[in-house]
Parts: C-alpha cells; structure tokens; sequence
C-alpha cells in the first residue's frame, strides 16, 4: 500500500511540473537515472531516456521552450500545443521512473499524469491569458519565470520528498491565484484592456469599465 500511495504522489509531482513545462521534467529525470540520483533505475524499455542522445535533445528543447515562454503570443502558442504534448511527456517520465518497480505501478503514474498535468496546464493556460490580455504581455516573463522555478522544484521534491507534494500542489493553486488577483487588479484599469467577471475586452474609455455590465457581451 505505501509503495502504491508514494507512486501515486510521485506522478502528482511529475504531473505538476509537466504541466509547466514539456521538457525541463524529463530532462531532471532522465540525468537524476544516468547519475544514480535518489535512487532512480529506469528498466531496459527506458534506458534510452538517459543516452547521451536523448540527454542533448531534451537540453536543446528546454532552452528553446525557457526562452520561446518569455515572449509574449509565443507563450500563448507554447500553452496551446501543451494541451497535448505536456501530457503526454508527463506521463512517460512518470512511468519511465517507476519503469524497474511492479508493473501495476507505471499504469498508476499515467492515469495520475494525465489528467494532472492538463489540470494544471489549464490553471496555467487561464492565468497566462489574463495576464496577457490585460497587461499587454509585460507579466508574462515574470508569470514564465515562475514557472520555471516551480516545474524544477516540483521534480525535485516529487523524487526526494513525494510526501510533501499535496503541499506543494496546494501552495501552486494559492499562488496561481494570488497572481491572477494581483494581474486582474493591477491592469484592468488600464485603457488597453480590461476585465469583467469572465470577460476580458478592450474598452473605448477607462469609464467603461466602470460601466460595462459583468453578463456575457
């Protein structure tokens, strides 16, 4: 039972930072394996996530997504394609770490992984649009460095401390909305843009939003 419930936490971890970034979670993983960190074995079916290869390739398409993220529409592009590609590179890293332990256990990670990477693409996703549409895209690289900084976090606390995951996933929804509150309420005012309940819509004056009723338009 605790081998299942720490598989089942590790695959929340992964799942949290794959829904960040596509690349830079396999690429922990993939190393902490070649190196022997935390006492990672991927089996045979998985060995080749570590070849010096694969290593090069998941390198050059982290920089290329870190730097792709900090421009603005470019980020927008990058959430939109990670509906489906974060996902998926989730749920093989997950499996991949748990690739050498009983069988059970990799299908434990996928059906964790999946639906929790594109919870938190989506929360992500929502952010990154408010943020975008009422602050004109300034937010965005400090909202992308973040990020950045959780998606590493939450690999390295999932592979050392899986216990402490639910944690680290409750303080990301406090933060995810702090910062929507924070962008909401510091740009919606702004002449460019401006936000409604749901809506976000470009006004004719700063009077309109004050005027503009909160329905749908």
């Amino acid at each position: 039972m605790e081998n299942w419930l720490i598989a089942g936490l590790l695959g929340l971890g992964v799942a949290m930072a794959t829904g960040f970034r596509a690349f830079m979670p396999m690429l922990l993983v993939a190393l902490a394996n070649k190196f022997q960190l935390a006492g990672l074995s991927f089996s045979e079916d998985f060995a080749w996530l570590s070849s010096n290869t694969v290593l090069i390739a998941l390198s050059v398409a982290a920089v290329i997504e870190f730097i792709a993220d900090k421009i603005p529409i470019v980020d927008n592009f990058l959430d939109k394609a990670g509906l489906v590609v974060r996902p998926i590179m989730g749920t093989i890293a997950g499996m991949a770490v748990f690739s050498s332990a009983d069988p059970a256990i990799p299908a434990l990670i996928a059906i964790v992984t999946l639906p929790g990477a594109e919870a938190v693409q989506v929360v992500k996703g929502s952010t990154r649009a408010v943020s975008t549409a009422t602050s004109l895209g300034a937010m965005n690289p400090f909202i992308s460095l973040f990020e950045d900084l959780a998606a590493a976090a939450a690999v390295v606390l999932s592979l050392l401390l899986p216990v402490l995951v639910p944690i680290f996933l409750a303080v990301f929804f406090y933060m995810a909305w702090r910062i929507y509150k924070f962008v909401r309420r510091r740009f919606s005012r702004s002449p460019q843009a401006c936000v409604k309940g749901p809506r976000v819509f470009v006004p004719r004056n700063l009077e309109q939003c004050d005027t503009e009723p909160l329905g749908p338009s």
